[in-house]
C-alpha cells in the first residue's frame, strides 16, 4: 500500500515536472517570437532611414523604378551583418505593404551593381 502511494506520488511529481518544462519551453518561445518581431520592426525602421538617406542600390533609382515599376528605392542592400531571416521577412512585410506583385519579389532581392 505504501509502495503504490509513493509510486503514485512520484507520477505526480513527474507530471508537474514535465508540465513546467513545458511550459517553461512555450515561455521561451514566446521571448523569442517577441524578440524576432522587434528585431523586424528595428530593420524596417532601419530600412526606412536607409531609404530616405538614399543608402542603398547603387544603380539609377530611377531607371529602376520604371523597370520593375515599383520603388525600388525602398528595398535596402543586404549587409554583411544583416540577419537574412530577418532580412527577408522585413522584405516581404515591405512587398507586401506596397502590394507588389509576388512574381516580381526575387528581380527586387537581386543586388544592383554599387
Amino acid at each position: 500500500m505504501w509502495v503504490q502511494y509513493l509510486i503514485d506520488m512520484q507520477k505526480l511529481q513527474h507530471e508537474k515536472d514535465v508540465k513546467l518544462q513545458i511550459e517553461k519551453l512555450q515561455h521561451d518561445r514566446e521571448l523569442e517570437i517577441i524578440k524576432a518581431e522587434k528585431e523586424i520592426e528595428l530593420r524596417k525602421l532601419e530600412f526606412s532611414e536607409r531609404s530616405s538617406s538614399g543608402s542603398l542600390h547603387g544603380n539609377s533609382q530611377e531607371n529602376l523604378n520604371m523597370t520593375y515599376g515599383y520603388d525600388v528605392r525602398r528595398v535596402p542592400r543586404l549587409r554583411d551583418e544583416d540577419d537574412i531571416d530577418v532580412y527577408l521577412r522585413a522584405f516581404e512585410l515591405l512587398a507586401e505593404g506596397n502590394g507588389w506583385d509576388k512574381s516580381q519579389w526575387a528581380k527586387l532581392l537581386i543586388p544592383s551593381k554599387a
